[in-house]
């Protein structure tokens, strides 16, 4: 079945409540196909499809008169769709997941990030291909109280990720060739002795690729306390791990790395290194 046959069935289903496609190539949904489907209460479609502008603000307007929806797991690729976004109450409420990709013009983080902690469903979030300037600095409004994991590639503006210390829930973190990166949590961040537990409390797997300028995870030891694997590849200025030898006794199951990074790495002690050297696992080269 091709994709238009596809849509022309979907078309007529007037009692579907339940809706989530994953394809790999850019099909779109075709506007008028959510507003004749009065019962849908879960929609999930996580193709990059190329519309324009227009159609895409029009195809938000749909999902926001979509009277049932509870649910929303959705890609938004232009500024206009992204400022509707921002401005519903209504989707706010039921986004559980949001891919941000190749999102043209001027994003304004702080405020980006101001909404996202109104939606308090979100589990899922990425940020793909975004090639303009995009302030993501600490905002001491930001609660991303649900959010599960995260997928940041290609943004090329961002130097840090300290915003994630308000995620707790926080289980999978993949970063992958954004060059401008050059911390994960911000050095300038004074963290209390009882703040590093809260710090990635959750974090079981955190990927970190292609990364060139990152020198630092974080400038002080953090626990980790839920952490079972990390996977460095192509992040030649980071010489030192946040890690002390209580992690070793906890969750953390696997470190994996080039072995020339991983023999350049500076430890506080040889103990130390000694203590992680069995969890550690050669990636070989493509």
């Amino acid at each position: 079945m091709n994709a238009s046959d596809l849509w022309r069935e979907l078309k007529n289903l007037k009692n579907l409540r339940f809706f989530r496609l994953v394809v790999r190539d850019d099909n779109v949904i075709p506007l008028g196909l959510i507003s004749n489907l009065h019962k849908l209460k879960v929609f999930g479609f996580t193709a990059v499809g190329v519309r324009d502008e227009r159609e895409e603000k029009e195809f938000v307007k749909e999902l926001e008169c979509s009277s049932n929806l509870e649910e929303l797991w959705v890609v938004i690729t232009t500024k206009g769709a992204l400022n509707k976004l921002l401005n519903s109450t209504k989707l706010q409420s039921c986004i559980y997941g949001l891919a941000l990709h190749d999102v043209g013009g001027q994003v304004n983080g702080l405020l980006l990030l101001a909404i996202m902690s109104k939606m308090k469903h979100m589990k899922y979030l990425e940020l793909s291909d975004l090639k303009n300037e995009i302030d993501l600095s600490v905002c001491d409004t930001c609660r991303l109280s649900m959010l599960q994991d995260i997928y940041i590639h290609d943004c090329n503006t961002i130097r840090h990720l300290t915003w994630l210390k308000y995620a707790p829930l926080l289980q999978e973190l993949y970063v992958l060739c954004c060059y401008s990166i050059e911390e994960v949590i911000n050095g300038e961040i004074i963290l209390e002795e009882d703040e590093k537990d809260t710090i990635f409390p959750s974090l079981e797997v955190l990927i970190l690729r292609k990364l060139p300028n990152l020198w630092s995870i974080h400038e002080t030891i953090l626990s980790f306390p839920s952490l079972k694997s990390i996977h460095v590849a192509d992040c030649e200025n980071l010489k030192k791990l946040p890690f002390d030898s209580n992690l070793a006794k906890a969750k953390l199951r696997l470190i994996k790395g080039f072995q020339e990074w991983w023999d350049n790495l500076e430890w506080d002690d040889l103990a130390t290194k000694a203590t992680f050297h069995s969890k550690f696992l050669e990636l070989q080269p493509l």
